[in-house]
C-alpha cells in the first residue's frame, strides 16, 4: 500500500513517496513519512488523520490506531543522527542533483529538524 493520508480539515490528500519524503497537508494539521518502508504520521490531532488506500479508500479505523501509536518523540540524539542521515544523502547524491534547487518541503524538514534539537533538552 502506497503512503497516503487525508486531512479532514483541508481535505488534502497526501502522499510520502520515499524513506526521508516529508509531506504536510495545506494547513499543516497533519503530516506524513517514510515511503513504503516506514508509514510514519504526524498529526496535532490523529482524529484529522484519514488514511488513503492505492484505491482511494479510506482505511479502517483500527489501522489509524495502531499508526497513532507508532509516533514517539525523538531523542536529541535521534535528531542528530536524522540530522547526519540527511547529510549523508546530500553527500552522496550526483552532481547534476547538487546543482538543483532545494523543494520547500526539503527546506521545511530541515528547518523542523534544526528546531526539534534546539528544544530538546
Amino acid at each position: 500500500m502506497r503512503n497516503r493520508a487525508k486531512c479532514k480539515l483541508c481535505n488534502t490528500t497526501i502522499e510520502s513517496f520515499h524513506d526521508t519524503d516529508l509531506q504536510f497537508c495545506e494547513c499543516k494539521a497533519i503530516g506524513i513519512d517514510g515511503g513504503n518502508s516506514s508509514y510514519k504520521v504526524y498529526a496535532n490531532d490523529f482524529a484529522h488523520v484519514v488514511r488513503i488506500d492505492d484505491n482511494d479508500k479510506e482505511v479502517t479505523v483500527k489501522e489509524k490506531l495502531v499508526i497513532a501509536e507508532e509516533v514517539k518523540p525523538l531523542s536529541r540524539d535521534d535528531m542528530l543522527k536524522e540530522l547526519d542521515m540527511m547529510c549523508d544523502e546530500i553527500d552522496n547524491l550526483p552532481q547534476h542533483a547538487m546543482q538543483q534547487p532545494v523543494n520547500q518541503y526539503d527546506f521545511y524538514r530541515l528547518c523542523l529538524l534544526v528546531r526539534s534539537i534546539l528544544r530538546a533538552k
